[in-house]
């Protein structure tokens, strides 16, 4: 069975859960076994279809099953595990006073947790397509930037820290007196991290996985979605698709006029911004979607329906280009002005506004440095020279 999932996020409020749950809907026509997921903290499919739907997968009807994971209930069910896993590893903390509070914010175990959810889901059910319903775009990227941040980490820590965690461990406890994590929690941590690097190959597998933005033709939307755009070219994710939505197409009054000329001017701007991609046209719906036949009614309109299950693959974000004295190392950063890069380490770091990408470079570049950096139309050449009895072929 070939699988797919389909996330669909961008600026909140601009239609993202109406356009995955037409997609879920359009899947399950074509006869194909299909769940909705959504992760967004503030849900909207019961709404939409106007039925309950909750943490257990429901089926809605032919071919069709939603949920809604809300992460902080699953963060509630573990933190007795938890707990009891906190106060295993550090001992010498009580840990008898502290109780699960909803007030308390722990969003990055709660996001790892929900990111696990769908892992489950991908591997123990036979849903041949996946569409998940993200937040807005930047709690989408709190998720979806964890895989590979928490990934460097623990690759870092389990390249040589495993091992003389267990070397240490009886010199620690008796010597200095610390108590060093013991091999049944390490080895939790390396499924942890195991889990994790899949999902990460999983999600940024073009031929699997890809990221739809969804956003209006105004500039205020507009600009966020080139910055999203922009991020999660960043993280190397895969992104075939812009779904312009709530589009005038009756021009009977003088304000729907004005308003279409005004979204003319973006949807230029759109088409050449998101040059590489389609960009899909969806026109504003003339009353509330309620229910599922409304949904079904939606989905049978759209002039797009035949292709939108289709993955188009675009170009990986970023590839080493051999030169005579070192090697370019070329990224797509799409249409942003501001970015930061510098090599720390063994990493190449790039900072575009409050995001970072890391970038672990091969053997042969560890000892190489910035020579310059170059940007042209949606790209930066960083130029890395090395020392001439360092030049080989790339590993």
């Amino acid at each position: 069975m070939n699988k797919k999932i389909f996330m669909y996020t961008g600026k909140g409020g601009v239609g993202k859960s109406t356009i995955s749950s037409a997609t879920a809907i359009i899947s399950a026509k074509k006869n194909i076994n299909t769940i909705l997921i959504s992760i967004d903290q503030a849900h909207s499919l019961s709404d939409i279809f106007g039925i309950k739907i909750g943490g257990e997968i429901t089926k809605i009807c032919e071919n069709l099953s939603v949920v809604e994971i809300d992460s902080s209930k699953i963060l509630e069910e573990r933190f007795p595990d938890i707990k009891a896993g906190l106060a295993d590893r550090f001992r010498k903390i009580d840990f008898s006073k502290v109780s699960y509070n909803s007030s308390v914010d722990m969003p990055f175990i709660a996001n790892i947790l929900s990111l696990l959810k769908i892992l489950d889901i991908y591997e123990k059910f036979d849903f041949e397509n996946i569409i998940v319903d993200c937040p807005a775009s930047a709690s989408t990227f709190a998720y979806l930037k964890i895989p590979e941040m928490l990934s460097w980490y623990l690759e870092k820590f389990f390249g040589i820290g495993k091992g003389i965690i267990r070397t240490l461990r009886p010199v620690s406890k008796y010597k200095y007196k610390i108590n060093l994590p013991d091999n049944q929690s390490l080895d939790e941590i390396e499924i942890i991290y195991k889990r994790l690097i899949k999902l990460e190959e999983i999600f940024k597998d073009s031929k699997i996985s890809t990221v739809r933005l969804v956003g209006l033709a105004e500039k205020m939307v507009l600009e966020e979605s080139k910055r999203d755009l922009s991020y999660l070219n960043l993280f190397d994710y895969n992104v075939d698709g812009f779904f312009v939505n709530r589009l005038f197409d009756d021009d009977k009054s003088d304000f729907v006029r004005k308003r279409i000329e005004i979204q003319s001017k973006h949807l230029k701007e759109i088409e050449d911004c998101f040059y590489n991609m389609p960009v899909y046209k969806i026109k504003l719906m003339k009353k509330d979607l309620i229910n599922l036949e409304d949904i079904e009614k939606f989905a049978e309109e759209l002039s797009f329906k035949d292709s939108i299950l289709d993955i188009k693959p675009i170009c990986e974000s970023y590839s080493y280009e051999k030169i005579d004295d070192g090697y370019i190392l070329r990224i797509n950063i799409s249409k942003i002005h501001d970015y930061d890069v510098y090599k720390k380490g063994t990493d190449i770091n790039i900072r575009v506004d409050d995001m970072k990408r890391i970038i672990s470079l091969p053997n042969i570049l560890i000892d190489s440095y910035i020579h310059k950096c170059v940007r042209n139309n949606d790209e930066l050449y960083i130029y890395l020279k090395v020392k001439q009895d360092k030049i080989w072929e790339l590993l």
